[in-house]
Order: structure tokens, then sequence, then C-alpha cells
């Protein structure tokens, strides 16, 4: 029986022309996820039996509650979730495919150009990543920069669009530059991991979590509301609230930069203290 099934499948005539070569590239995919996956799942469940049998602890509910009040009394986790929350709307105009809906509306594009257009986007949100990560570790991680970058170009192609969007050279220009606005993404989570550096992985991977679910919450019914397909080729709405977010962004920007620097001399000082009660330490137990 198998290898009756085993023949009907290499040696069946093809219903249509290149399906057989599909098959195989489908259950290939497939078959290797699978397989990936199981020996990943496997390994996971030997490391958690393991840990318990060693004597690993289930978290109290005090503990629980305690870490609970933890999150939702730091300013890490207010400021760093609100944070990318304005910044994940800054990319709206790449990460809904403006310049692809504009395209369209325009017309007289081919099936190729529309995707061929449409990929400089990302390409140049590629290159801003990369410029602003390294500029800003060069900079000591002075990560709030690209905020500022951010605003400022966001308000600059709204305005161009509001402006002056009805000439194609405008637009062209004003979308391939909004990809720019990328750069956030590595640099406002590497942010939140250099202010996080002082905490426990745990708290440190429930804001860097939250970041993400909020901004996916709010961006949910954004597109919706201000830039529906309706509103193409110029998404007069979607350009004024783009302008809004991006002066919350700087001004958000600001007062988080204000805080986190605050801190940061906090722990910097209460490190020194530590220090110079250990020096007297020694010093008193030598003359003892």
């Amino acid at each position: 029986m198998a290898a009756h099934r085993l023949k009907e499948y290499f040696f069946t005539p093809e219903s249509a022309p290149g399906e057989r070569k599909l098959v195989r590239k489908i259950d290939f995919f497939i078959l290797t996820f699978c397989c990936l996956m199981y020996f990943l799942n496997y390994l996971d469940r030997s490391n958690l039996t393991a840990a318990y049998v060693s004597g690993m602890k289930l978290v109290s509910p005090e503990r629980e509650i305690q870490f609970l009040l933890k999150v939702l009394s730091s300013w890490q986790w207010y400021g760093f979730v609100t944070l990318w929350v304005i910044a994940g709307e800054t990319e709206s105009f790449s990460s809904n495919s403006l310049i692809s809906l504009w395209l369209q509306r325009e017309g007289g594009y081919s099936v190729s150009q529309l995707n061929n257009y449409a990929t400089g986007v990302p390409a140049v949100g590629i290159i801003s990543t990369l410029f602003w990560a390294t500029l800003t570790d060069f900079y000591g991680g002075k990560r709030y920069l690209v905020a500022y970058f951010i605003a400022v170009l966001g308000i600059v192609t709204s305005v161009l669009i509001l402006v002056d969007g009805e000439k194609r050279r405008v637009s062209f220009v004003a979308y391939y530059l909004a990809g720019s606005v990328y750069a956030c993404q590595a640099t406002f989570f590497a942010w939140a991991n250099d202010a996080l550096r002082f905490e426990d992985e745990t708290f440190r991977a429930v804001v860097l979590a939250s970041m993400n679910m909020f901004s996916n919450a709010v961006n949910a019914w954004w597109s919706i509301v201000f830039y529906p397909a309706s509103s193409a080729p110029y998404f007069t709405r979607g350009m004024w609230a783009m302008i809004a977010t991006c002066i919350a962004l700087a001004l958000w920007t600001s007062g988080l930069l204000w805080v986190s620097v605050r801190a940061e001399k906090k722990v910097g000082s209460i490190d020194g203290e530590e220090e110079v009660v250990g020096e007297n330490t020694v010093r008193v137990e030598g003359k003892c």
C-alpha cells in the first residue's frame, strides 16, 4: 500500500502543467518547517523537565503581584511604550503602502512598475536604519536624535504632499523620504534596552513586549481611520494626523530624555556612594 501511494505521488499524470513541481515545493517547505519545529519543541520540553526535576520553583502569587506593581509604577514602561505607540504611527506612510495606493490611483503604471517602485521605500528604510544605528553608536548611544529627525522628516513630507502633491515628482520624493522613518525601529528598541540595562531581564522583556503589543493595538484602527484606501491619492486626513504625530513624538522624546538622564544620574550617584562605603569598610578592617 505504501509503495503504491509513493508511486502515485511521483508518477501520477499532472492535472495541470507544473502541478507536480509545485506540490513537491510545498511539501518540501512544510516538512522542513514541521521537522525543525518538532526538534525545537522537543529541546524546550526537555529543558523544562530537567529544570523542574532539578528544583525549579514556581513563582508565588505574592511575587507576581509585586512584579506587576513594579512594572506599572516604572517610568520605563510608560515612557517607552508610549514612545513606540507614537513612533509606530510615524511609519504609516510605509507600513500602509501609501505609495502603492497613490500609484494605482494615478494610473498609467504596469503591475511590474507598481511592484518595483514600491520596493524603493523599504530600500530607503534599510539604508536609513544602518546609517542611524551606526551614527547613534558613534555618538555614545544618543538614540533620541532619531526621534527629532523623524519628527522633522514626517512634517516635511506631509506638507509636501498637502501643498504640492499633484506633481508626481514631489509625491515620489516625499514617499521615498518617508521610508527613512524605519530607522526608529532599531534605534528606539536599542534605547529601551540601554535604559533598562540596570533592570532584570524579565522586566526588560515585559517592557519590550508591551511596546510591540500596544503599538500593534493602536495601529489596528489608526490606518483605517486616517489612511483608508478611499482617501487616495492625497490622504489629506492622514497627512494632518502625521503632522500631529510628529509633533507629539518630539515632545514626548524630550520628556523621556529628561527623565532617563535624571534616572541615570541617580543610579550613578548611588553606585558612587556604594564604592565610597566599600573603601571605608576596607580601611576600617585594615586598622582593626
